[in-house]
């Protein structure tokens, strides 16, 4: 089977999952009515208790539910084939471990940008309604801070988190076979890459003060350094997982 139609297929199965298709949108429509009732709050100037207990509540649940949602949607996405017995059938068929893990960490990342994406421009439509002075004037206060290297280094330094959170999340996912422990495997593997790269971090900016010169020009290149090192090790450690797997 060619990888374009399996990348197909995985796009399809993703997108006719009405469960959670039905969680995305209640999710989203929570996190516009949270949006409006934020702003309405900062309007009334806090004169109304009953509204700033309502909105502080409805902002919690709304903001865990998408937290919480935003890690078991990749794990549902990577490992429904573990528990639908699907990987053993591809496997047989024909289809390479190497390319099948490519096609799973692309549809992947690629569904979770589209609900990203989603789930982010409802509320933000909201903002824009509610209160549209407001929206422009944090634009206007954004673009006149931020240069181009800022912004390209923040973009190229967000897509790679993104990948790299995906790729930790799959590694964990196939040394668990999918199991629910699989998600706590991923909490330790990112508190220990936090740990890591937040000591190389200290060390290198400590040897760059100590040296008189300004570390911040090297955070960024060295964040980027830091994710793609991150990505290929867990590519590595994910692949002989799943290559070694007697499926």
């Amino acid at each position: 089977m060619a990888i374009k139609n399996i990348f197909r297929m995985e796009l399809f199965k993703n997108i006719n999952d009405k469960l959670y298709l039905m969680m995305i949108g209640v999710l989203t429509v929570l996190g516009a009515i949270s949006t409006g009732l934020i702003m309405q709050t900062i309007h009334s100037r806090g004169d109304n208790e009953f509204l700033i207990v309502l909105t502080v509540i409805l902002s919690i649940f709304s903001g865990l539910g998408i937290g919480i949602f935003l890690v078991l949607y990749p794990f549902h996405l990577l490992n429904v084939d573990y528990k639908n017995k699907v990987m053993s059938l591809m496997f047989a068929s024909g289809v390479s471990r190497n390319a099948y893990y490519l096609v799973k960490i692309l549809a992947t990342i690629l569904c979770n940008v589209l609900v990203g994406i989603v789930m982010l421009f409802i509320p933000f439509v909201t903002l824009i309604v509610v209160n549209k002075e407001m929206v422009l004037e944090i634009m206007r206060s954004f673009m006149n801070n931020i240069t181009d290297f800022n912004f390209y280094g923040l973009a190229i330094n967000g897509i790679l988190g993104i990948i790299s959170s995906t790729v930790m999340l799959t590694t964990a996912v196939i040394l668990t076979r999918g199991k629910m422990s699989g998600i706590f495997l991923y909490i330790g593997f990112s508190m220990i890459v936090s740990i890591i790269t937040s000591f190389v971090t200290l060390i290198l900016v400590f040897a760059i003060s100590g040296a008189n010169s300004s570390p911040n020009g090297i955070l960024q290149p060295l964040q980027l350094i830091l994710s793609l090192v991150q990505i290929a090790a867990f590519t590595f450690l994910g692949l002989q997982a799943l290559k070694k797997q007697d499926l």
